[in-house]
Parts: structure tokens; sequence; C-alpha cells
């Protein structure tokens, strides 16, 4: 008896030692296969806004509070990847995210994939979750749904959010990306705002069938008038004046301020630039080559003045020498034209078509079919109706557009 107490015993014993041994060797409750994800999906955002967005979302389902770090990562499609490569990559390659149980970001820089090569257009990606938990257990979790971006120009109408607005002639963009609309001949007295957030206003009804407009360096509007002599000034608060008042004027075209503060004016009905001075008006070229000259715009960093023809379509950089040397020759009758990021943007009124050039002249982009409409879409598939004003944004990104029917229409311009 005492032989089996002895051994009862020491079994009791093993048996007490053997499960101490194994509570200090139970993996806890933080362990990586407790932090459960749903699948990954990756979203081209970036046609939508001119860039190289992606978005990005996915659910943390199970564990969140367990994770340490969280990064996400690509790499080209079929081609295999292992955790402890993908903790090796260069931090150009991972692209940390705050951990959330949900997450649904834009990601708005360039990112590089596995390989360390900027992500394009053209390929597929497969997208990667690389998690971290508070343990430094690490493990690789990747997506089932390969991504693309695309890189194409997009036509949309401008949605308001409130007001409307009827407008045929120019645009301009002040330092806040307001838009300031020239009424023209739907709205013969009005010059419109709309915010950035979509709401518009009359900023002014002092007009006499505005056409051309530009903000100065105080942030007011000058408008000039197709009906009248005069260039008006609207500050922000829609407080009107008359700048000048000179016949010599003959009526309102395109309009520019250069760096210096003067002010240029066209009229289609003349082969003149007229320059505004001090409160005078003087004829700054006149020349044959002009023929019907609306179009103007202007390059700051180069103090180069454009200037752009309906009737025959060329277009002009006006030389220090106040002579004109002829840039382009293009199919279309140019209505009004604006300097973005190294390009020019014009309107074809008739080809209803819009068109980018570069600086020497080429025509990089043609946007719409040629056939009157008011269809939203891609390049080759949108449709306008005599397009008329046309400003760009600073980087060129957007190109927002006038015509006949009277809407708004905004271009997403591709990358290049």
């Amino acid at each position: 008896m005492n032989i089996k107490i002895i051994i009862t015993s020491i079994f009791i014993i093993f048996i007490f030692i053997a499960c101490n041994k194994n509570d200090d060797e139970t993996i806890p409750s933080t362990d990586i296969d407790t932090i459960k994800f749903s699948e990954i999906t990756v979203n081209d955002i970036a046609n939508n806004n001119n860039s190289r967005d992606i978005g990005f979302q996915f659910q943390v389902s199970n564990g969140v509070s367990d994770i340490e770090t969280l990064h996400i990562l690509f790499t080209k499609e079929n081609q295999s990847i292992t955790e402890t490569e993908a903790v090796q990559l260069t931090d150009e390659a991972l692209y940390e995210i705050k951990i959330e149980a949900i997450v649904n970001l834009n990601i708005d820089e360039i990112l590089l994939d596995s390989e360390g090569t900027a992500i394009t257009e053209g390929i597929n990606y497969t997208p990667h979750l690389l998690i971290r938990d508070n343990k430094q257990n690490t493990i690789l979790h990747t997506g089932k749904t390969s991504f693309q971006l695309k890189n194409e120009t997009v036509v949309t109408t401008l949605k308001l959010k409130s007001g409307t607005i009827k407008a045929t002639e120019d645009i301009a963009i002040d330092k806040d990306l307001n838009l300031y609309v020239n009424g023209g001949s739907l709205n013969t007295s009005t010059l419109y705002k709309i915010d950035t957030n979509g709401n518009a206003i009359e900023l002014s009804n002092a007009m006499n069938f505005p056409v051309g407009c530009t903000i100065g360096d105080d942030n007011a509007v000058y408008v000039t008038n197709f009906q009248s002599t005069n260039i008006n000034k609207i500050d922000a608060s829609g407080n009107h004046s008359i700048l000048i008042n000179n016949p010599i004027l003959v009526g309102g075209g395109g309009i520019i301020i250069t760096n210096n503060g003067d002010i240029y004016n066209t009229f289609f009905a003349v082969q003149k630039i007229f320059k505004i001075k001090e409160g005078s008006v003087e004829e700054f070229i006149s020349s044959p080559l002009l023929n019907g000259p609306v179009g103007m715009t202007y390059d700051k960093d180069r103090d180069n003045i454009y200037i752009a023809n309906f009737k025959d379509g060329k277009i002009f950089l006006v030389d220090t020498d106040n002579t004109l040397t002829e840039i382009a020759k293009t199919p279309a009758s140019i209505g009004h034209m604006s300097y973005a990021n190294n390009h020019l943007h014009i309107t074809g009124w008739q080809e209803h078509k819009v068109f980018r050039l570069d600086l020497e002249g080429n025509i990089i982009d043609t946007i719409g079919t040629g056939e009157e409409g008011q269809n939203n879409g891609t390049a080759t598939q949108a449709t306008f109706k005599n397009p008329n004003g046309i400003e760009a944004t600073p980087d060129g990104k957007i190109v927002y557009i006038t015509d006949a029917i009277g809407a708004i229409r905004k271009i997403i311009m591709k990358r290049i």
C-alpha cells in the first residue's frame, strides 16, 4: 500500500509540474491568429480627380486592440512575396496606416510596389496587409482581387449644391479655387460666383453682356462687356465699379492682368490688342495676323501673353518687341483660352470640342466627339454644344467649360 501511495504521489507531482510547464508555454490571447480581417478592397479613384489616388478599404473584425503596426504594400499581379520578404521592404514600399476597426482611406501619394517602382497605369497589382501584433508576431494578409490604375480624361457636369447658373462666356478662378463665370448671351447682366462647395450666386448684375474675366492681385474680378466699352471691377463682396470707360476699346473680349498690373484686352471685331495702364488706354498691337482675336491668356512664370483667333484657329505668342509669333495652327474656331502648368487649353466653338496643347503648339488632347450635345464620359464619348469659356486650375488637372447649353462642364484631365 505504501508503494502505491508513493507511486500515486509521484504521478500527481509529475502532472502538477507538467501543467505548470504548459501554462508557461501557452500562446497568449494576443496571438496573431486572433486578429481577423475582411477582404481587402482597392478602388482606383485617381481617374476621378486626376491624381494617383488609391482607395483602400477593409475591416478588422477581431483583435484590433492587439495590433501594434499595420502597413499596406503592393506587388505586381502573380508575383509572390513571403512574410519574411515583406518585412525587409524599404519604408517607401510600406505604407503605414492608422489602426482602426474600419479602414476607408484614400492614399494620395505616389506609392512604390515591392520592387521599388512607382505604381502606374496599365499594370495589375495585388494589395497586401503586413500586420505586427503587440507580441511582435507578424503576418502577411494578401488580397484576393488585383486592381489597375486608369488614366483617361473624363467629362462631367459641375454639380451645384445651391443656386442656378446659365452662362456661355469666360471663367476665372481665384486663389481659393472659387469660380467666376460670365453669363454672356444667356444672362446678359450677370457675373456668377461658384464656391468650392458648389454654391452658386449672382455676384453682380451690373454687366452689359459680359465676355472676358480675370482675377487681379486684389482678388477683384475684372470683366469686359460685349455691348459696352466698360471694364468692370467687382470685389469679393460683389461691390461694383467701372475701372475704365473708353471708346477706343470698342467692346469686350479676352482680358488678362500681367505681373506688373497692366491690363490687356482684345475685341473680336478689330485686329488689335489694347493696353490699360493707370487709367489710360493705348493701342498695344495692331496686326493683320489677328483674325477674330478673343482668346487671351497669360503665363505668369514666363511673363508670356498668348492670343488666339476665332476665325482661323491660330495662336500667337506676344514677343517682347510687341510682335506676334505664331506657335500653333489649330483646327478650332477658338473661343477662350487658358494657360496652366505648361499647357494651353482652348475651346473649339464650331467644332464642339476642347483641346489641350503644349507650348510648342502641339495638340496633345482632343476632348469631345464633335457632335452637338451634353453627354458626359471619356474624351471620346463626351459631347459639347459650342464650348466657349474655359479656365484651368493652376495645376492643369481640372478644366471648366461653358457652352451654349449654359451649365458648367468639368473636365478631369488625364495625367501627362
